[in-house]
């Protein structure tokens, strides 16, 4: 019975394409079962960066990293100018704790165009959206002495961030 047969590879991409035609070819149901990075998945990688973010002192690429999971709410277009202006001024460490950023996203000139207003809106905004979770999270996982009230702080930014109406959302949209 086909139930009771499993066909073993080492390297699932050679027989891709020739397997899987020979076995419709003859009307055999099959799956293939793969292994998946669980890092490379969105949830991961959020919870992963932003562990990463708070143990290593809000570093740049943490950030972006963790705003590019498409899990944080912020909209594609403010994601960007976020992360052009926090290029542009090279921030990173505490300067992402600031409570506004100000600097001219054009660069060192003193009149600021509509468009570097736009984005300097756009950069304080996402910055907002991103930082007030994780600071709560970087102060729960320092005061934090067990096991369980680490989890508990990770379950805390996870909810503070909507995931699981997001996922939900998402859920419903697939």
């Amino acid at each position: 019975r086909y139930k009771d047969v499993a066909v073993v590879v080492r390297e699932l991409d050679a027989y891709r394409g020739i397997l899987d035609a020979a076995l419709e070819r003859h009307h055999i149901p099959y799956f293939f079962s793969e292994r998946t990075d669980l890092a490379s998945k969105p949830i991961f990688r959020l919870i992963i960066s932003a562990l990463r973010a708070v143990s290593r002192n809000y570093h740049q690429s943490d950030i972006i990293t963790l705003l590019k999971t498409g899990l944080c709410g912020t909209e594609l277009r403010d994601a960007a100018m976020f992360e052009e202006y926090v290029e542009t001024w090279h921030i990173g460490g505490h300067r992402f704790l600031d409570d506004v950023w100000s600097m001219n996203p054009d660069g060192l000139t003193t009149e600021r165009s509509p468009r570097a207003e736009e984005i300097l809106d756009a950069a304080n905004r996402v910055r907002r959206q991103l930082m007030t979770p994780l600071s709560r999270l970087s102060a729960s996982l320092r005061a934090s002495r067990r096991l369980e009230d680490r989890c508990r702080a990770l379950y805390d930014y996870l909810c503070a961030m909507e995931l699981p109406a997001m996922l939900s959302a998402r859920a419903k949209e697939e």
